[in-house]
């Protein structure tokens, strides 16, 4: 999804978004976001299944976004919109490295090896402790941005 997309989604049909909420909308920044990164966890493993519910999945993020960025007004709402896409990317990127660690690290395990798929199985032993390495790395990177988009967000 493109911050476009996102802009669009979120100053969209608001009577939609609050019903996906219901009566969420007091609830506090940080259960809307931590509900949002849950969500996009379970898009991006959903969408890695090639089920096409994912689509659902996002629909219940932008919700909780919009309660988030309704707590905003007048100039502060274009930057908090800005946060939530950053927060957005922040969480896809997270899900998406923790899938291929995931996945990574079943090479690794000598009693899980062979569920490993073609990638994992075929890459030199350099080759996978490189790509875990590096899939490591952006994890603490990911997660050391999320905290301080949090922060700007009001959350604790």
């Amino acid at each position: 999804m493109t911050e476009f997309e996102f802009r669009h989604a979120l100053a969209g049909d608001a009577s939609e978004h609050m019903a996906r909420v219901k009566n969420r909308s007091s609830s506090s920044t940080s259960h809307h976001l931590s509900t949002m990164a849950r969500s996009v966890t379970a898009m991006i493993r959903t969408r890695a299944e090639s089920n096409p519910h994912w689509n659902d999945i996002l629909r219940a993020v932008i919700a909780n976004a919009y309660c988030v960025a309704n707590k905003s007004t007048g100039e502060k709402w274009h930057r908090t919109v800005l946060t939530l896409y950053d927060f957005l990317s922040n969480r896809c990127d997270y899900a998406a490295i923790h899938l291929l660690l995931e996945q990574a690290l079943v090479r690794s395990d000598p009693l899980r090896s062979e569920e490993a798929d073609n990638f994992w199985r075929d890459a030199t032993d350099f080759e996978h402790e490189m790509a875990v390495t590096l899939l490591e790395q952006s994890m603490n990177n990911v997660e050391a941005k999320v905290r301080d988009i949090k922060l700007i967000l009001g959350s604790t």
